[in-house]
């Protein structure tokens, strides 16, 4: 896998498989809108199937620390990345193997003021879809 900046506010990813000593390119994507301060990408196995994904974290916001980004998932029997939309606006992504869902942070507001929740997200037909459920971590304030 390489990651290249292409200018200020986009990036690119090529995924590469070493075939007979020689580096095949398989797979990319590229003008992922992420600003040139971008602060890291991360490699978890997002939808449990046992192969490396990625997340390109793209913005994190001010006080409690609420980042988005990009999530692309290897399809391992294409040999290539699968972008996931769908995920872009959802905060602080955590892959959780045990139960197989990802869990989302998002702020609320209960009767005691603003809260922190978990909201928990599942794979399904290769996208990832909200469970419905949401449960309250510690008061954020």
């Amino acid at each position: 896998m390489l990651v290249s900046c292409l200018n200020s506010t986009s990036y690119k990813i090529e995924l590469y498989s070493l075939i007979d000593n020689v580096w095949v390119k398989k797979d990319e994507i590229d003008k992922l809108e992420v600003p040139n301060r971008q602060y890291q990408i991360l490699l978890n196995d997002y939808n449990f199937d046992g192969y490396t994904d990625i997340y390109l974290n793209s913005n994190s916001s001010m006080g409690i620390s609420m980042s988005t980004g990009h999530s692309l998932t290897f399809n391992y029997l294409k040999s290539k990345f699968d972008l996931h939309p769908e995920t872009r606006k959802l905060k602080n992504m955590f892959p959780n193997a045990k139960n197989k869902t990802v869990i989302i942070d998002s702020i609320g507001y209960n009767e005691d003021g603003k809260r922190l929740w978990n909201l928990f997200y599942k794979w399904e037909n290769g996208k990832l879809i909200n469970t419905k459920v949401k449960v309250q971590t510690d008061q954020i304030y």
